[in-house]
């Protein structure tokens, strides 16, 4: 029993390891081009104006992991890189202003 628990632990553990090192190399392309080509236009333009009024491109990173948060379920049950990518790809369902709203406004 004990090595069957292990054989699932180290399983999990491989699927986890895959899934981060997947999804940071689509969260690089979003970082590196600022959303740019990924994010509806109007969606963009907010993001670039809270950019602009913050003064910091940490709002590129706080998105990202919004994203991927919103996501998790998802990604959790995916293994392979193109599948990954396909949960990320889309952010046509992404409304910037509310999810940095909601994350900003947490206690």
């Amino acid at each position: 029993n004990r090595t069957k628990q292990n054989s699932n632990n180290r399983k999990r553990y491989n699927c986890s390891t895959h899934l981060s090192f997947s999804s940071i190399r689509v969260v690089f392309k979003w970082l590196m081009r600022a959303f740019s080509g990924h994010l509806p236009p109007e969606q963009l333009l907010i993001l670039w104006d809270l950019i602009l009024g913050y003064d910091s491109l940490e709002i590129l990173s706080l998105l990202a992991l919004i994203i991927l948060s919103f996501r998790r379920e998802s990604l959790m049950q995916v293994v392979t890189l193109e599948n990954i990518e396909a949960i990320l790809s889309d952010l046509s369902s992404v409304k910037v202003l509310p999810l940095i709203q909601l994350t900003l406004s947490r206690d």
